[in-house]
């Protein structure tokens, strides 16, 4: 189980005034840029049109899901690293 409150959360859209245009943003994100967490974890959060691009080989999905009281998590690991992409978000993963 994860911590929320100890976890770095990073949200794509980068403002307030990005939630309400409907852009699609996408987040890069490497192993070391997790690695580089206290807590090896990384919490990405955006809209239903935004993407996450998990870089590099290794990136798994466990099938599994964290939810919080207003948003639900799918579960993605490399190795000691993790990260939880808002589950609506599209994600992807590989050589970038």
């Amino acid at each position: 189980a994860f911590r929320f409150d100890t976890l770095v959360v990073v949200d794509v859209r980068t403002d307030a005034s990005s939630v309400a245009d409907n852009a699609t943003y996408t987040l890069h994100v490497a192993l070391n840029d997790v690695l580089g967490q206290p807590t090896q974890t990384l919490v990405i959060e955006g809209g239903a049109q935004d993407r996450v691009v998990l870089q590099g080989l290794g990136w798994v999905s466990t099938g599994e899901t964290n939810a919080t009281a207003s948003h639900q998590y799918a579960v993605f690991t490399n190795g000691a690293a993790s990260v939880l992409v808002e589950q609506y978000m599209t994600t992807s993963r590989g050589l970038l």
